[in-house]
């Protein structure tokens, strides 16, 4: 399904394209009632029981965007079904993916708006799980807007009241913290922390792989920092923490020291 460029869909005119993934089309499109410009996502159609399951997961992906509303986080617009089709409209983002290395304020900038956009998440209840530079939007602005949530799972009431599922939702949770780390380790040098890419997905090894090498004064404190982002009972003020360890301590700047 392609939308030609100046085609109407629904309320919407389309621009362009924006990008093509394994079953959607993203568009930019003018919403002319609102003066503003706006992505829409559309399902591409297909039959059966696989149709079902995508597009239960695309209004899931929906319904997630809609409980949060953060500065760093991606707001959604609208939501349904127009001639048949499934779409999710948000908000345009004129900007690009984060990519390093980047220089020392700007990281420590974009360290902490990534770090507040995963703890505001967390703290709605929803993990993020795909926490990695190219979901990461640096604005013309300079704001940093955390996108795709296609895989991201909410934590329900009954998954609460089920240990399994509220232990799975956990782990998934401090997996972002550890994304958090590793996209920052990525965006301070350029490069990913591990000789071999497949050990990037190997979160659960993180501390047993040999890193990069970094300059001798930052190895430990990029190490330490990567510890409170996979630490079990990482609170919010770790996890910000964290972020500005990994950017401040690549950066070659000392640490600021909690008040007492």
């Amino acid at each position: 399904m392609t939308l030609a460029p100046n085609s109407r869909f629904g309320p919407y005119t389309i621009t362009c394209l924006l990008g093509v993934g394994l079953s959607s089309e993203v568009y930019r499109c003018q919403d002319t009632a609102r003066g503003r410009d706006v992505a829409l996502k559309v399902l591409e159609p297909e039959s059966g029981r696989e149709e079902e399951t995508k597009v239960a997961q695309f209004y899931e992906e929906a319904l997630i965007l809609g409980s949060i509303r953060h500065p760093n986080i991606v707001e959604l617009y609208d939501s349904g079904v127009e001639n048949g089709v499934h779409y999710i409209v948000s908000e345009f983002l004129d900007g690009m993916p984060l990519s390093g290395p980047l220089p020392t304020a700007e990281l420590t900038l974009v360290a902490a708006q990534i770090a507040a956009g995963i703890t505001a998440l967390h703290d709605a209840g929803i993990a993020h799980k795909d926490v990695k530079p190219r979901n990461l939007i640096l604005t013309t602005g300079g704001r940093v807007k955390i996108i795709d949530f296609g895989i991201a799972q909410k934590l329900t009431p009954e998954m609460r009241a089920d240990p399994q599922k509220l232990a799975e939702w956990r782990r998934h949770a401090r997996n972002d913290q550890l994304a958090l780390g590793l996209s920052l380790y990525e965006l301070a040098t350029g490069k990913g922390p591990f000789e071999d890419p497949k050990a990037a997905k190997a979160l659960a090894e993180l501390l047993g792989n040999q890193l990069l090498p970094l300059p001798p004064e930052t190895q430990f404190s990029m190490q330490d920092a990567m510890r409170r982002c996979a630490a079990e009972d990482g609170g919010h003020a770790a996890l910000l923490l964290a972020a500005m360890s990994v950017a401040l301590s690549l950066a070659g700047a000392p640490l600021p020291q909690p008040e007492t």
